[in-house]
């Protein structure tokens, strides 16, 4: 799926949304929220309000556009903070198995193929597909705090990306290798 173009009528859970506030960088691009967001009269996110998947990607495009990468990495790690996850999520592998379960929670209206695949290629090795219109540098930022936070004691991990189309990255998602070192 091509980056930052939402399936038509696609929308976003509030709480989702507020991974806009907590980042823990917040300062370099709040700004450039609010800008947005005046214009849509948004003042903040309800968390049980449903928004269009485009808004969250003009945030995320003027962001890279106007700051740099890095605070997309960071709204990604937010986006643990702030998302809904299945209940029987209480490690890395639950969670990177349930992406696509995740996925469904917080967007609603989305194309069939759009979300998440995950494939367990050993005890120590996840695949995860991203096929989803968010920014890779967000979604790595997601799958990476997505495994801070679950983590077991003890556990260590990486987190490896390939894009599907290495001359054109933004045209298709991109493959996460994740180990986990016990």
């Amino acid at each position: 799926m091509e980056k930052y173009i939402a399936t038509p009528n696609s929308e976003i859970i509030g709480a989702t949304m507020q991974n806009f506030f907590v980042s823990q960088h917040t300062q370099p691009f709040d700004h450039v929220v609010r800008e947005i967001l005046d214009v849509y009269s948004i003042d903040t996110f309800n968390e049980d309000e449903w928004y269009p998947a485009e808004l969250a990607l003009e945030l995320f495009q003027a962001i890279e556009i106007r700051t740099n990468k890095q605070n997309l990495v960071a709204l990604g790690i937010a986006y643990v903070d702030t998302a809904l996850f299945p209940p029987e999520v209480n490690s890395i592998e639950s969670g990177l198995t349930l992406l696509a379960n995740t996925y469904d929670i917080n967007c609603r209206n989305v194309a069939k193929n759009e979300g998440y695949t995950t494939k367990i290629i050993d005890t120590d090795h996840i695949q995860v597909e991203d096929s989803n219109p968010f920014p890779h540098d967000v979604v790595y930022g997601f799958i990476w705090g997505l495994c801070r936070r679950f983590k077991e004691k003890g556990e260590h991990f990486s987190v490896h990306r390939e894009y599907m189309s290495p001359e054109n990255p933004d045209s298709r998602g991109a493959i996460y290798n994740i180990y986990i070192e016990r």
